[in-house]
Formats: C-alpha cells, sequence, structure tokens
C-alpha cells in the first residue's frame, strides 16, 4: 500500500474472488465496474454526505475568490501579476520565456474555476465516468487552443499589444508534451477534446514521460536519436498531486500462507517498487463549458533505497575483478 493510503477514504465493499489486498487498491468503482461488468458489486459510501456538507458549510460560505474579467485591460492586469508573482521577474529583466510563462498562467486561471465547477457537476449527478487509457497523448500546444476554446483568443492577442509584446514568438515557446509520436496519441488527444466538447464525463489516464520518445538528427548522413527534454523549462499546465501516490511493484516472487483463518493465501514479496505520482491538466472542450482532466502517471523512487546494493554495484563496476 501507498504512504498515503489513509488519504483515500475506500467504500466498504465485497468483491467475491479478490484478496483484501487487491481490494484495497482499487480506489476508483467507477473504473473497477467497467472492468468488471458482471462482478457482484456491493458499495456503502465510506462518510455520510449530510454530515460532510454540514461540517463544510460554513467555511464554503466564507470561501471566496476572485472572478476573473475576460477583456483585454483584465488579462493585461493578470499578466502583470503572473510576471511577478509566478514568474519572480518584472519587465527590465523577463525574457520571453518568462512572458509566455505568466501567460499560461494567466490561461490556466481562467480554466480553473470551470474545472472545479465540472468536476463537482459529476459528482453531485454521480455520473458514469468514462475512462480513457492511452499509451500516448498527443496534445499539441495548449496556449493557442486553450485561448480558441475559452473564447479569449482576440483578447489575449491584444492585451499582449498593448504591451508590446508579440503572441507568435511567446507561443514558439512552448514545448510540445512529448507523450507519443504517432496517430494513436494524437486519436487519443482528440477524443478528449471531443468528449470535452461534448460535456462528457470523460478521463485520460496516461505515463507523463519525461523524456519523451526522441529527437531525430541527421548527423554525417545518419539518422541519430537524442532525448527530448521537453521538461527541461518545467510545465505551467500540470498540477502535482502529491496526495495521489501509488506502489507501483515488479520482479519478486508469490509465496503461500495461511491466514488467521487458516485458509490458503497468496501474497507478492521480495519486488521492486517504484512510487506512481499523479499530475492532472485541464482539457477544455470548445466553449469552455466543460474541463474534464488529462491523468498522467510519473514514476518516482520508493523511500526504500537499496544503499547496499549500489555500493556493491558500484565496487564491481570499479573493480570488475
Amino acid at each position: 500500500m501507498c504512504p498515503n493510503s489513509q488519504a483515500y477514504p475506500t467504500a466498504d465493499f465485497q468483491l467475491g474472488g479478490f484478496t483484501p489486498e487487491l481490494r484495497g487498491q482499487f480506489h476508483d468503482f467507477t473504473l473497477l465496474r467497467r472492468i468488471q461488468p458482471r462482478m457482484s458489486l456491493s458499495l456503502r459510501p465510506p462518510f455520510d454526505r449530510q454530515v460532510m456538507r454540514s461540517t463544510t458549510s460554513s467555511r464554503w460560505e466564507r470561501f471566496e475568490c476572485d472572478t476573473l474579467g475576460r477583456d483585454a485591460q483584465s488579462l493585461r492586469r493578470s499578466l502583470s501579476n503572473r510576471l511577478v508573482y509566478s514568474m519572480g521577474k518584472d519587465p527590465l529583466t523577463a525574457t520571453t520565456r518568462d512572458w509566455y510563462g505568466a501567460a499560461a498562467f494567466v490561461v490556466r486561471d481562467h480554466l480553473m474555476r470551470q474545472w472545479m465547477d465540472t468536476m463537482r457537476s459529476y459528482y453531485r449527478a454521480d455520473a458514469k465516468r468514462v475512462y480513457y487509457l492511452s499509451m500516448e497523448f498527443l496534445t499539441g500546444r495548449l496556449l493557442s487552443n486553450s485561448l480558441l476554446n475559452l473564447g479569449l483568443y482576440d483578447q489575449c492577442r491584444e492585451a499582449l499589444s498593448e504591451m508590446e509584446l508579440e503572441f507568435d514568438e511567446l507561443r514558439e515557446q512552448e514545448q510540445d508534451a512529448a507523450l507519443g509520436n504517432g496517430g494513436l496519441g494524437r486519436l487519443a488527444a482528440c477524443l478528449l477534446d471531443s468528449m470535452a466538447t461534448l460535456s462528457l464525463p470523460g478521463y485520460g489516464y496516461g505515463i507523463r514521460y519525461e523524456y519523451g520518445m526522441f529527437y531525430q538528427r541527421i548527423e554525417n548522413g545518419f539518422q541519430v536519436e537524442h532525448p527530448d527534454n521537453w521538461l527541461r523549462y518545467g510545465n505551467p499546465w500540470e498540477i502535482p498531486r502529491p496526495d495521489a501516490v501509488f506502489n507501483v511493484r515488479f520482479l519478486g516472487r508469490s509465496e503461500s500462507y495461511h491466514d488467521e483463518e487458516g485458509l490458503l493465501r497468496y501474497r507478492w514479496v521480495d519486488t521492486e517498487d517504484v512510487w506512481a505520482m499523479a499530475y492532472d491538466t485541464p482539457v477544455v472542450g470548445f466553449g469552455g463549458r466543460t474541463v474534464n482532466t488529462l491523468r498522467l502517471w510519473s514514476a518516482k523512487s520508493s523511500r526504500e533505497f537499496d544503499i547496499a546494493g549500489r555500493r556493491l554495484k558500484q565496487r564491481v563496476r570499479i573493480c570488475p575483478q
């Protein structure tokens, strides 16, 4: 189990043919229902919704956030604020990349409220969800696409022009998300866009490749592959979720044992573990009414680091004899 398992309230449920260890790994019951459509599944929420509402109602009443303006003047002020407070720069020292980062954060701010409203509407309606699992998601550059879908494209260009900045130069600073290399990834991204445009509760699940696929260059007449370090300057569109961490096991072996009731059980031991951490990216549909989620999983090292084994391997490399 992951170290943050207490942060994930699980329902009291029974699954035929699943061990308690495996049952504890499933937190998304909608996805589980799609994996095993014929499975007998009874769920009891782990919390009383009325109690939850009453304990948070006063907090919600006091909660306020700014309503963001959509005109060029409001966007210009938001750009200035983001440059100073998010990028830590002023106009004298800011580079074109800094201004791109500020613009991306401004656009993301406009996505946030609608993103929260979309998620709350799904939970209120207890809507069935579609989970699209893909090894690739070629989302393209999100600045122009998000502005067009939000209906802010012309206002943003005007705001930047008034600040003597070229929108096209800022747009070229964005790195393509290196999350695929072909039609499969583009198809997956288009499906996410379509689900958001049609206001369908859909989620994308994939892998957050740190170096993507590769760059191709011709050197001395031959094709040479180079790593695509697309995250070198960070990714302003994603939201890290350090509370969504799961243990992924590799290798190891299975062993049998008898539980307290004398039943024969099996467990997976002597594994090499990697933590999978979630990064969420908002996916806005045309018109900006619905903002769905693309969740990518990044591999993180586990806390149990084999220092002794690492030193032994280093000695073997240094002194092979």
